[in-house]
């Protein structure tokens, strides 16, 4: 997920507010990851100090911040859509935990919001679906943010449903989350491009290019992705 963060005072980074990205589709559904086109608003998060973060790292658990209670969903894949069984819990899928049904206890929103920033993130409506998020660079002259996705799959795709080569059983990358992004998976990564205002904000971004599956018989299994053209 893509965060900002903004001091309270120049210069100071003990003390100020996160933001997290919240990407709207306007792209077609499905559409190939080199299509894909969104735009981005930014939700203030919750956001505790320095001396805050100090003084309860050692000791703070997920319990300390969170209730918790399973997802509602049929394991079949059919209708599974995530429901909470408790008035004022909310559904996530963040980070590899699959659904999950959460309530920020009342007075941990900041620690919540700073230990457990994917989680809240997701909580608050942020996306977090994006997958193999590597390096980012900033192109002053252009205004433009440009980073590698090494991979789109999984949370990328449209309610995306896969099998844990360890457990035998099936994942659900989009059940309890928001599903923000659906285009078809390549597994060959993409550079997603990003327009900046003149508060230095992503407010747009695009597939600049992907990568090609390589589906070439006699290569494909030694070079999984075309590396020239």
């Amino acid at each position: 997920f893509f965060t900002y963060f903004k001091a309270s005072t120049a210069q100071d980074l003990s003390a100020g507010i996160n933001y997290c990205a919240k990407y709207t589709q306007t792209s077609a559904a499905t559409s190939e990851a080199k299509d894909w086109t969104a735009t981005i608003e930014w939700i203030a998060m919750p956001t505790a100090t320095h001396d805050d973060v100090e003084a309860a790292i050692k000791t703070t658990t997920f319990a300390d911040l969170f209730d918790s209670e399973t997802c509602k969903y049929d394991k079949s894949g059919a209708g599974a859509d995530g429901v909470c069984p408790t008035a004022g819990f909310t559904s996530v899928n963040t980070g590899g935990y699959g659904c999950e049904c959460l309530k920020v206890k009342p007075g941990k929103e900041a620690l919540a919001g700073t230990l457990e920033k994917r989680r809240y993130a997701g909580y608050l409506g942020c996306t977090t679906e994006f997958r193999k998020w590597e390096g980012i660079t900033y192109d002053s002259k252009n205004k433009k943010i440009y980073t590698a996705l090494s991979a789109v799959q999984y949370g990328m795709e449209d309610n995306a449903t896969y099998v844990d080569k360890k457990k035998g059983t099936p994942i659900y990358y989009d059940v309890g989350g928001r599903n923000h992004l659906k285009m078809k998976a390549n597994k060959c990564g993409c550079v997603m491009e990003m327009e900046v205002d003149e508060n230095f904000l992503a407010t747009k971004a695009k597939m600049l290019v992907c990568g090609v599956v390589n589906v070439d018989p006699a290569t494909k299994d030694v070079d999984s992705c075309v590396i020239t053209g």
